[in-house]
């Protein structure tokens, strides 16, 4: 496999990279078109159509995955016909939050104004749908770069552009949709397999009753993982004002940078933890584990750690009013941090044929986020549901490494991670609620961030790792 980590870990970086730029810039252009409060309304409607969107997609994505990755006979007459039901249950979904807008701002977020960012944006639903078959088809065609490039680095790159014009020529809210529709519409144009998409024919015979179930269970399992990834932004528009949601939201997209030195290695490193599995080759596999963990985790805290120090700065670039974010991205780094210090356990439990165990813990952990949530956000208003979102995590990861040890015997805890990430959780949490100084909360966790990278041994690991492989 040498080179394999290279090309593929150099294409996810770069992409990371225009990716991150990207978005940070589409952060400050709408904080500068739209006012606070604005914004907070956008990016709460924005993040539930891409919900939406996602999971409606997931169902369909996974089919055609499975079916194109093992190259079976009817598997090009399968994809062509979940692209036309996915597209046409997209837009079924894009109608219905379009007809019932007034309906989902007013009797569940209590924000009437809303609704208009709800109804310009449901479009959104079946091109988000279609834009994400069209990724994972790639991807089962081995295309990573056209996958990880196109279907996420060039719809970012896009709306960038589209914002920026706005705001220097423009300088009009009612562009924002149509250069986000606009982008989409591109992304799905590079992305569509013309050449092949003669082969795609749909064919209803080709869909069978175990197709339709198990798109359905993976759905599930989506929707139920948007804890980590948007639960958290529904949950603090239904319990917060508009402009509270907008420090949410800017320090919850901000934190999800975070995850970027684990999500360099995922794309291929999830089919060789399939690989050692199928072999038995444990030790192969945890080498490679504690490897890319170790740099993700590494990443992880020199973020957190670069935060602390310039976050005031980077803050005040998006406007006076959003220093609010601040306290809610040191919460939120705490379930950050818990993701990329587990590495990728759901991987391995999902690959090991246990993804009935994954979905009950992710379904447990839910309960746990919506009444933690509901229950912290009365005392310490936005930062608990940050707070809750950490709880939730560490159930979750806890419940799969656990799991994954009993079922396959394969010891993925570490000791030493897991206690630099308790003293890190706890320096952070002192800082908060003003046990320690800021200068003190800063520096303790540079001693703890410095100590581990240094002195943990990992290096030594991800030095023979990627010395290996790339």
């Amino acid at each position: 496999m040498s080179g394999n980590y290279l090309k593929s870990g150099a294409v996810t970086l770069l992409s990371r990279i225009i990716f991150t730029v990207s978005t940070l810039g589409s952060l400050w252009f709408l904080s500068h078109i739209l006012p606070k409060d604005g914004f907070g309304l956008f990016m709460l409607a924005y993040t539930m159509v891409m919900l939406v969107g996602g999971v409606v997609a997931s169902g369909f994505h996974g089919v055609i995955l499975y079916h194109i990755s093992r190259a079976t006979e009817k598997a090009k007459h399968v994809a062509g016909t979940v692209f036309v039901s996915g597209a046409i249950v997209g837009g079924l979904g894009g109608l219905c939050l379009y007809e019932g807008a007034a309906l989902v701002a007013q009797g569940i977020f209590n924000k009437p104004d809303l609704a208009h960012w709800f109804q310009a944006l449901s479009i959104l639903i079946p091109l988000e749908v279609v834009k994400m078959m069209l990724l994972w088809y790639h991807r089962a065609e081995k295309r990573i770069a056209l996958s990880v490039l196109g279907g996420e680095s060039l719809p970012a790159l896009l709306r960038i552009i589209a914002l920026c014009l706005i705001y220097l020529i423009w300088n009009n809210p009612s562009l924002i949709v149509p250069g986000f529709i606009a982008a989409h519409v591109v992304t799905i144009i590079v992305l569509m397999p013309w050449r092949r998409f003669v082969d795609l024919r749909p064919s209803a015979r080709a869909i069978t009753k175990w197709d339709i179930g198990y798109g359905g269970k993976i759905s599930l399992n989506a929707l139920v993982n948007q804890p980590s990834r948007a639960f958290d932004m529904i949950l603090a528009g239904v319990l917060v004002t508009a402009e509270a949601m907008a420090d949410y939201a800017l320090a919850s997209r901000l934190a999800m940078f975070l995850l970027m030195g684990k999500q360099i290695f995922l794309p291929l490193l999830t089919p060789r933890i399939g690989h050692h599995l199928s072999t038995g080759n444990v030790a192969a596999l945890k080498d490679e584990y504690n490897a890319s963990r170790y740099i993700g985790f590494s990443l992880c805290l020199l973020g957190v750690l670069g935060f602390m120090i310039v976050g005031p700065f980077v803050l005040s670039l998006f406007g006076d009013g959003y220093g609010g974010a601040y306290n809610v991205f040191l919460a939120l780094a705490l379930s950050m941090m818990i993701r990329v210090a587990a590495g990728a356990d759901g991987e391995v439990l999902n690959l090991s044929g246990h993804a009935g165990w994954t979905l009950a813990s992710t379904l447990l952990s839910l309960g746990v986020f919506i009444a933690l949530g509901l229950s912290f956000v009365d005392s310490m208003g936005m930062v608990g549901i940050a707070y809750a979102l950490a709880v939730s995590m560490a159930l979750t990861h806890g419940l799969i490494l656990t799991i994954i040890y009993l079922k396959e015997k394969i010891p993925l805890f570490n000791v030493i991670q897991g206690g630099v990430l308790m003293m890190a959780i706890i320096i952070i949490l002192a800082g908060q609620f003003d046990i320690i100084a800021w200068d003190k909360m800063a520096a303790g966790f540079a001693i703890v961030t410095t100590g581990y990278i240094l002195c943990s041994g990992g290096w030594k690991s991800a030095k023979g790792f990627l010395t290996s492989n790339l």
